[in-house]
């Protein structure tokens, strides 16, 4: 559904309605878009395993062609049912109640959100106390290419053994630039 299509982007900021200099990033012919600062790209990859999965990588523009990922990282993801009868399938929506719900299993503070416009739940990982946030695209605000299917979306934070650095005020600007892309 998604290209994997590189967009070279745009000064670190916190709010790009304070900024002139910014760019909205839109990911080959997919339905999202997202703002970032000056000499901050993007890297896209999908992979399918048990489900499809699309992934855009942040990082700082070292030189052409070159990222050094920071976090975050956002994943989309359709669901697949699981073929075994002890688990029940999730839904993406219900993935969101899931991890509020179960917070112990290494997720802390639990908080909802609103992420386009659906529920959302943002944690802070215990391995290195980075935000997670998990929710979801309705099949409805999605072009009809995705077959009105429901997919999750995670963003990830953490940068526990991976080398990445984590920068709020970039993971602020990413998070609260999500959105639905205007035709």
């Amino acid at each position: 559904y998604f290209s994997d299509k590189k967009e070279d982007v745009v000064e670190e900021i916190k709010n790009t309605s304070e900024v002139k200099n910014f760019k909205t990033v839109t990911i080959g012919d997919g339905p999202i878009e997202f703002d970032l600062p000056q000499g901050y790209g993007v890297y896209t990859s999908g992979s399918y395993e048990g489900g499809s999965e699309f992934r855009v990588e942040v990082g700082k523009i070292l030189r052409d062609g070159y990222l050094s990922e920071v976090a975050p990282t956002i994943y989309i993801r359709d669901f697949v049912p699981q073929n075994n009868a002890n688990v029940k399938a999730l839904k993406p929506s219900e993935y969101v109640d899931f991890i509020l719900a179960n917070t112990s299993s290494g997720y802390l503070e639990p908080k909802l959100i609103k992420l386009y416009g659906n529920k959302a739940v943002r944690t802070i990982s215990d391995a290195d106390g980075d935000p997670f946030i998990v929710g979801y695209l309705r099949g409805d605000q999605l072009p009809e290419i995705f077959g009105g299917k429901d997919y999750s979306v995670t963003i990830n934070g953490g940068t526990y053994g991976s080398g990445k650095e984590f920068n709020r005020e970039l993971f602020d600007l990413v998070v609260n630039s999500l959105r639905i892309k205007s035709n």
